[in-house]
């Protein structure tokens, strides 16, 4: 009996490759089987990890772009929310700027009588309405220099 390590067919290959049918296209001898199944193993392999890389990839770029859109968004609603107040801002300024009692006062050089003292009451009273309306100014006083006074809505 041969040696099995020895066998070789009559093209010079070994035992177990002569055993494997080999591939033939257009008569032409081809990969080995061996090769073929290492082909599908692969093939087999990589479309999973293909399908995976195109799949994060689509996902990441959607969540970029949805990402982008709501912070275009969330800016847009702060920049409405800010005009928002700052006109209630101007409009309370120019609430308290138009006031006649304001007027009256800034043209005063001095309260020596009881009725600019009850116009100073009333107006304060006037600009804690404007703070009642007004959602951004929380705080905010008139600055009479002719008077070296400032007056603060709601005090007397």
């Amino acid at each position: 009996m041969e040696d099995p390590e020895n066998l070789t067919d009559r093209g010079g290959r070994s035992t177990l490759d002569a055993m494997l049918p080999q591939v033939h296209f257009g008569g032409r001898r081809s990969f080995s089987i061996r090769f073929t199944w290492i082909l599908s193993y692969v093939a087999l392999f990589m479309v999973p990890i293909v399908v995976f890389l195109l799949v994060s990839w689509s996902s990441s770029r959607i969540l970029e772009e949805q990402l982008a859109e709501s912070s275009a968004t969330l800016v847009d609603l702060m920049v409405k929310e800010i005009d928002g107040k700052l006109d209630d801002v101007n409009r309370m300024v120019n609430d308290a700027t138009w006031n006649p009692l304001t007027q009256s006062l800034f043209n005063q050089t001095e309260l020596n009588d009881g009725a600019r003292m009850y116009d100073m009451v009333r107006l304060a009273n006037d600009l804690a309405l404007y703070s009642g309306y007004n959602r951004f100014g929380e705080f905010f006083f008139i600055h009479f220099p002719n008077l070296n006074g400032v007056l603060i809505p709601g005090s007397y």
